[in-house]
């Protein structure tokens, strides 16, 4: 069953550009989302890798380690091929939309403001 997510999450390393063979590009980046919010909170973080395709995917590879995001995609099981040829899952948000909150790193590969961004409209600027 497919749902959609919104979460919000920070990435954990640098994100990726990927040219596929069909050329189309896909952006691709792993996130943690700690589900309390609260440092004194005892329950684990939760990973996961996100990904975009074309415009969005080209705007998700400028995020970099420590970057937080929110973003609104579907969540899907992917299966894959372990280096042992073990076949295993994952999920994997496919991003629709998503916000970058806050990152120098992101905004200095990019002109606008200097503190938040919205790629493809996750958020009404008229509710800043």
């Amino acid at each position: 069953m497919n749902s959609y997510d919104l979460m919000d999450g920070r990435a954990v390393a640098n994100a990726e550009l990927i040219t596929l063979k069909d050329g189309k590009k896909l952006g691709k980046v792993r996130l943690a989302d700690n589900p309390a919010g609260k440092k004194d909170d005892k329950r684990p973080a939760r990973f996961l890798t996100a990904k975009a395709f074309g415009t969005q995917g080209e705007a998700l590879s400028r995020l970099s380690q420590g970057d937080v995001i929110s973003a609104v995609g579907e969540l899907i099981l992917e299966k894959y091929t372990d280096k042992d040829g073990n076949e295993r899952t994952a999920d994997v948000l496919m991003i629709s939309k998503f916000r970058v909150h806050k990152s120098e790193s992101f905004f200095a590969k990019k002109e606008g403001p200097s503190d938040e961004a919205d790629v493809a409209g996750l958020f009404d600027p008229g509710t800043r």
